[in-house]
């Protein structure tokens, strides 16, 4: 692109100014697009919360109180994913797709 609109500042002739244009126009399209794929990756990388549970082992509830449904069980240095946090509880979710809601305190996030 930068070649294309080096050679569109400096060429005399009209016909190779317009090529050298179309060229530069050519190529904008998908380096515009690669840009915003590029930008898209990051943020969904960044957005990736993720934690270790520090507790031998947690219930994990139904609902973010204790008084919740007991869903399952997840034990010391278990990866989860966060989900959603609310008051000082977070909803996490395990690698074959279940969530819950544990209290903030035993997850560290990674």
């Amino acid at each position: 692109m930068l070649v294309a609109f080096r050679y569109f500042l400096y060429l005399s002739q009209r016909w190779m100014k317009q090529k050298a244009a179309g060229s530069w126009r050519l190529l904008a399209l998908p380096a515009h697009c690669l840009f915003f794929f590029g930008w898209q990756q990051t943020n969904w990388l960044n957005s990736r919360k993720e934690a270790i549970i520090f507790q031998p082992s947690i219930t994990v509830t139904s609902t973010p109180d204790k008084t919740g449904e007991e869903l399952f069980v997840l034990h010391e240095g278990t990866k989860v994913r966060i989900v959603e946090r609310f008051r000082d509880w977070i909803r996490v979710r395990i690698g074959d797709g279940n969530t819950g809601w544990v209290p903030e305190k035993v997850a560290k996030e990674i």
